[in-house]
């Protein structure tokens, strides 16, 4: 019976897949040893209490954690003190120090947090990611018992993960590396996932590829709103601008192509008036459609580039009634010709 009641809980929650946090897929496995002793073999699991046990495994699945470890089976025959002790060393002992992950190597580098690294240089040269960017990363995550307890699944040659949302410690190795970069990191326990995370508890070791860098837009957290940067870009029309992203495309739209763009409109004192992201759909136009400010900046601008621009009302709405006045800032992502 207590062999059925396990694999009940295998079928129920280790095929029951991640948890959610923040909007991403997030695994977690805790390791949960169940001691299940029988004073004699006369002796079962009552059908009423199985219900109990369910109950009790799917509180464990709210939190994130899933039976992942050995089941110690039932023994037969009256139960001693020794064996009271015997169990009380199991649930106590820790694996075998084969089983144990690997120590720092001496020359494993330190930085002021604590987290030690050993990394592998590729031959890319980009910037490391920043603390606002994803990473698309191949990784294996393992507990300083050895054991795995979370990785790139089989199905998928590589996970993009949001930098915010990783451990401390790992966040700060993955700050450290350049696409093609590899590395593995000791994370102790306080840069890990601490007692309320949602993964594992302790001290981690986690086997990292940065395959790419996502870069997240920062046009709202990063740059100004009210006035241009000491740096933004002066075009002999009078508008300013920085570059968000810079695209890869190799030809800027005329007046009359039809292009594909997602935007969003602010006044000088941070009112959004409009936005395509908040729709969910990029506008597809042609220049001489829009404003003229708009048709001087995408001039500008080729296939994935992103900007904000402060457009003077002159080269605006020009004062027309119901129409946001002064000077607009909008940030316009060129994301292709339609056309």
């Amino acid at each position: 019976m207590a062999a059925a009641i396990w694999e009940s809980f295998r079928e129920v929650f280790m095929g029951s897949g991640p948890i959610m946090r923040r909007g991403t897929r997030v695994q977690t496995s805790v390791r949960c040893i169940i001691l299940l002793r029988q004073r004699n073999t006369a002796q079962m699991v009552s059908r009423s209490r199985i219900p109990a046990y369910l109950a009790i495994a799917a509180f464990a699945a709210d939190l994130g954690c899933r039976p992942d470890a050995a089941v110690i089976a039932p023994q037969t025959g009256p139960r001693t003190t020794d064996d009271t002790t015997a169990a009380r060393e199991a649930e106590e002992a820790e694996p075998p120090a084969t089983a144990r992950a690997e120590p720092p190597p001496a020359d494993a580098r330190e930085t002021e947090s604590g987290l030690r690294y050993v990394l592998r240089r590729g031959t890319d040269e980009t910037s490391p990611p920043t603390e606002h960017d994803a990473v698309t990363v191949r990784y294996r995550v393992r507990h300083r018992h050895g054991e795995v307890v979370r990785e790139t699944p089989d199905d998928r040659p590589a996970e993009t993960l949001e930098l915010q949302w990783l451990p401390p410690g790992w966040a700060e190795g993955m700050r450290l590396m350049r696409p093609g970069d590899r590395a593995t990191l000791w994370l102790p326990a306080e840069l890990a996932y601490g007692e309320d995370g949602p993964g594992p508890t302790g001290p981690l070791v986690i086997d990292v590829e940065l395959v790419d860098v996502v870069r997240r837009d920062l046009a709202r957290r990063e740059l100004p709103i009210a006035a241009p940067p000491s740096d933004a870009i002066s075009t002999p029309e009078g508008l300013q601008y920085v570059h968000i992203r810079q695209g890869e495309g190799d030809r800027t739209p005329g007046r009359s192509d039809w292009i594909r763009a997602h935007y969003q409109g602010f006044t000088t004192d941070g009112t959004m008036f409009d936005s395509s992201y908040d729709r969910g759909q990029p506008l597809e136009f042609r220049p001489e459609m829009v404003i003229e400010g708009w048709v001087l900046m995408l001039s500008r601008m080729v296939e994935g580039d992103k900007v904000r621009v402060w457009i003077p009302e002159a080269l605006a709405y020009q004062g027309r009634p119901g129409k946001p006045a002064g000077v607009l800032v909008f940030d316009i992502e060129f994301i292709e010709f339609v056309r």
